[in-house]
């Protein structure tokens, strides 16, 4: 699929080119390379293992997969769409992958928020105090601006990049919460099938000593007591025992 750039992608970048100021350029690489693959992946796995010391599994797996996964879907965007960069001539950067959606652009934005949702998700403080969340777009709008001053990516790329970083960060976020709802009931159904323990036995049964207790009982006046010396002696009629005396 052939995707060209648009008119304003070439007016913008025309624009930039005409007005690129030489002390700029320097902070602008700096800012790009924090942006690239190698950079994100060590700040993805960063994240990820201080959540999970932390005992917060949900959230490292938030983060490292949905890192990881939103790599490759930018990857397939890339060939899919093929499209052109803007002229070498106004490049500041020696590259020749596809333009759309820009990588640094996407994975900036999907990383650093997804690490932004997990700390809401799991940091008290950070939920009083929400403004400081603002560092993540903040950083990611300058890593893509810098993508555009470097004549790297037409606009429309970076554009493109942080919208479909919205969008899988919005699916990691709802495989997080399916996943926790399968785990929660699967545990409640575990613990509701899990065998009783010993008091819970004895409360469940009722005890059965009463009842065998009273059938042997029965048992026993249906044979006749042999210890019962009664049993043995005649019935005497009071006649008799008169004759007798």
């Amino acid at each position: 699929m052939q995707f060209p750039a648009l008119e304003i992608d070439h007016d913008i970048t025309d624009w930039v080119v005409d007005h690129r100021l030489d002390w700029l350029e320097t902070p602008f690489h700096v800012i790009t390379t924090v942006g690239n693959t190698l950079s994100m992946t060590i700040i993805a796995i960063v994240a990820g293992l201080l959540f999970a010391r932390s005992d917060r599994r949900s959230q490292a797996w938030l983060i490292v997969t949905g890192s990881a996964t939103g790599y490759f879907v930018m990857v397939g965007l890339k060939h899919l769409f093929a499209r052109d960069r803007p002229p070498r001539a106004d490049r500041l950067v020696d590259i020749d992958t596809y333009a759309f959606p820009s990588g640094h652009a996407m994975m900036s934005a999907l990383v650093l928020g997804l690490i932004a949702v997990a700390l809401l998700q799991g940091t008290p403080w950070i939920r009083r105090h929400r403004a400081v969340l603002l560092i993540a777009p903040a950083a990611s709008l300058l890593i893509g601006a810098s993508r555009v001053y470097l004549g790297v990516h037409w606009a429309s790329d970076v554009v493109g990049g942080w919208l479909f970083a919205l969008v899988w960060i919005g699916v990691a976020v709802a495989a997080q919460r399916f996943l926790a709802q399968t785990l929660l009931r699967r545990t409640v159904a575990a613990s509701a099938g899990a065998p009783l323990d010993e008091e819970d036995r004895r409360t469940e049964q009722p005890d059965a000593e009463p009842d065998q207790a009273a059938d042997e009982r029965r048992g026993a006046a249906d044979a006749g007591d042999p210890d019962d010396d009664r049993g043995d002696e005649p019935e005497r009629h009071p006649d008799v025992d008169h004759h007798l005396r």
